[in-house]
């Protein structure tokens, strides 16, 4: 998909501007579990709500494993074994190298 970027983009910025004003919306979680970690000490709500940057990214993977393997969502390609299938590459291109030749 060609798109790809900036549908991403977009939904970033989307989301940081719906949620920087509710919770500074860090969409990353190293980037707000180190925070949280650091600033305990003198804020201990600090690791109020972390588990969520932690759980949801989880549970999004195990749906999105589930959806996969059930046949849901499939991969836009293929990739064929080793050796069948097609390729854009000239056999030469690829083939390998004469060990007995060195570089120098």
């Amino acid at each position: 998909m060609e798109l790809a970027g900036i549908a991403i983009g977009l939904t970033l910025a989307a989301i940081h501007l719906v949620g920087i004003n509710i919770s500074g919306s860090s969409v990353n979680p190293a980037r707000s579990l180190g925070p949280a970690m650091v600033g305990y000490a003198h804020n201990p709500e600090a690791l109020k709500q972390i588990w969520l940057y932690i759980l949801a990214p989880l549970i999004g993977a195990g749906v999105a494993g589930y959806l996969f393997r059930s046949g849901l969502l499939a991969a836009e390609t293929v990739i064929p074994m080793r050796g069948e299938g097609e390729s854009e590459v000239p056999p030469a291109a690829s083939a390998p190298r004469d060990p007995r030749r060195r570089r120098r």
